[in-house]
């Protein structure tokens, strides 16, 4: 799962284990729709 250590960082306790796969799916639609509307900007190195 690519977005369990983020979602990690947002719990005090690991959430239970079959939550993560459905928060997983909800942010990586909420990153396609903001990718999408030009909300996010790339990072400048």
């Amino acid at each position: 799962m690519p977005l369990s250590m983020e979602i990690a960082l947002f719990f005090q306790e690991m959430p239970n284990s079959r939550l993560i796969p459905i928060i997983s799916a909800v942010l990586e639609q909420a990153v396609i729709a903001a990718k999408q509307q030009h909300l996010l900007k790339p990072i400048a190195i």
